[in-house]
């Protein structure tokens, strides 16, 4: 995570060194999302989960943009505010007011996993492919709406001398905003 983080910001760095007058700092939020995952338990054994989440920082997106490029950093505001992951952007220029984006990010996650009679909290690796559509309402004020498809690893914690590793899909959906400044 930390060499992503330092590429990140390597990326940021160059970028603006190389177009100051076309860079813009941004925020968003993404207030209303919905998740949906398996989690692949080995031995042909799956848990579904799903999850919709309404809440002003779910989550916080603050970002960089230069050209048709953007980077951001997520934060998430469940249980405290912690970096969640990067996510890079590639914005197709259609018109002043619609603005489609592909994006690739990548994060270290918390979830819960909730298994007939126990629950435990893990942390998985996630890599996510997504892409969306913005819209410009007023000035600098988009709203956002995009679909993202991940793949991940859950890693379990350490049992004696072994640690279960499970396989992590899903898709996601999330509306929001973001104000570019």
């Amino acid at each position: 995570m930390k060499k992503i983080i330092l590429a990140a910001l390597m990326t940021i760095c160059v970028a603006a060194s190389a177009s100051a007058q076309d860079a813009k700092f941004y925020i968003g939020l993404f207030p209303i999302s919905y998740s949906s995952m398996t989690v692949d338990l080995g031995m042909g054994t799956d848990v579904d989960g799903t999850e919709l989440k309404f809440g002003i920082m779910t989550p916080l997106y603050i970002g960089f943009k230069v050209l048709d490029f953007r980077v951001d950093f997520e934060f998430n505001g469940d249980g405290g505010v912690s970096l969640d992951g990067i996510n890079f952007y590639y914005d197709i220029v259609v018109s002043d007011v619609l603005l489609p984006y592909v994006r690739l990010g990548a994060g270290y996650y918390s979830e819960k996993l909730e298994v007939s009679s126990w629950e435990q909290e893990q942390t998985f690796s996630k890599f996510a492919i997504g892409a969306g559509i913005g819209y410009k309402i007023v000035g600098n004020l988009i709203l956002d709406a995009g679909v993202e498809y991940f793949i991940g690893k859950w890693k379990e914690k350490k049992t004696g001398s072994a640690t279960q590793k499970y396989d992590v899909n899903g898709f996601g959906l999330k509306l929001g905003a973001r104000y570019q400044f």
